[in-house]
């Protein structure tokens, strides 16, 4: 399966994950959900292009690995700036709603995401 099946599934997951808490949050909470969703989704989707594009091999997948771990923390952490920055977003519900959403897509990556015919999987 490819990185746009693979952002495809993770997108309609999301969707109807979103769709289904929103009717259970209280309406000042909505927003960070929502901001949580879409910057998880677009994290996610550039880290699962970072390994299929440089993965490939496997002397470079660890490196992609942690590349990717680090981003995903510097955007926890960058969300936790702005949560204080702007009083539209709801801290708990945007913090705990990207971290959890970074975690999911993180596990359905390997599951959706297979190595091509073409790519090398044994060192050199």
């Amino acid at each position: 399966m490819g990185l746009g099946r693979y952002a495809s599934t993770c997108a309609a997951l999301i969707l109807v994950s979103a769709g289904l808490i929103s009717f259970v949050l209280p309406p000042g909470t909505i927003l960070g959900l929502w901001v949580a969703v879409s910057v998880a989704w677009i994290v996610q989707v550039l880290a699962a292009g970072a390994r299929v594009r440089w993965g490939g091999r496997p002397e470079r997948l660890l490196a992609v690995f942690a590349l990717s771990a680090a981003g995903r923390l510097a955007v926890v952490g960058l969300a936790a700036g702005a949560v204080f920055l702007w009083e539209a977003l709801h801290p708990v519900t945007t913090l705990v709603g990207l971290a959890g959403y970074l975690f999911a897509l993180l596990l359905l990556e390997p599951v959706l995401i297979r190595p091509g015919a073409g790519a090398q999987t044994e060192s050199r």
